[in-house]
């Protein structure tokens, strides 16, 4: 295969899509601050992770364009909302992290934020993406509906239940997030009706994540 000669003939064989999204894979991580709290390479890792199966699964079941050039960049950024509460609140941040018990299996992450700080993640992430990031309001919806259900039997697939069944999947195939808690909140096996996918589908699709969040990990790091 001949060498893309400039970056026109790169753009013109990539595709104006994968060209974005290389750039917000090698961009976003060096652009924004996270705390060494619980580590950039996993944050960055699984957001990648999430973005990648987000664009796969919207491939199969999205029918909306918005939706479907909106996916990587929703599952990279959903959990955005972490760092803005090390950018916000550093101090009581830490204290959270340093004396929440996050084992607790009768707790989701973001019922323990609440307690915490008043508002989750999920809900900060998705207010400041509204007021400062030029994303398309899908991205905001998803990002603060990620902890949700994600897809169910006879629901119409969205960009919110897509990218809510990529943090799923992800969690529960361990593709690293900087917090673990005591609840598993495993995607409903429903969605691989919703999906039309069979089990052995998924598992080759969750092995290509790895495989992508593998070959982005030195630049991650």
């Amino acid at each position: 295969r001949d060498l893309a000669q400039n970056i026109e003939d790169a753009i013109v064989r990539l595709g104006v899509g994968a060209v974005l999204e290389l750039c917000y894979t090698v961009e976003l991580p060096n652009s924004i601050k996270v705390p060494q709290t619980f580590g950039k390479t996993r944050y960055w890792k699984h957001g990648l992770a999430v973005a990648i199966l987000s664009r796969e699964l919207g491939s199969k079941v999205l029918t909306d364009k918005e939706e479907l050039d909106s996916c990587y960049l929703a599952g990279l950024v959903h959990d955005i909302g972490l760092l803005v509460y090390d950018y916000l609140v550093p101090e009581q941040f830490d204290q959270f992290l340093a004396t929440t018990d996050f084992n607790d299996p009768d707790q989701p992450l973001e019922a323990l934020e609440k307690n915490f700080f008043g508002i989750s993640h999920s809900e900060l992430g998705a207010a400041y993406l509204k007021e400062w990031w030029p994303v398309s309001p899908k991205i905001v919806e998803a990002t603060q509906a990620h902890g949700g259900p994600g897809l169910e039997k006879d629901q119409t697939p969205n960009l919110a239940r897509l990218v809510s069944t990529a943090n799923r999947i992800a969690n529960k195939y361990g593709l690293d997030h900087p917090f673990e808690t005591g609840l598993h909140q495993a995607a409903d096996e429903n969605y691989l009706e919703t999906l039309k996918m069979s089990k052995q589908e998924m598992d080759e699709l969750v092995d290509w994540a790895q495989i992508g969040v593998l070959a982005a990990e030195s630049v991650l790091e």
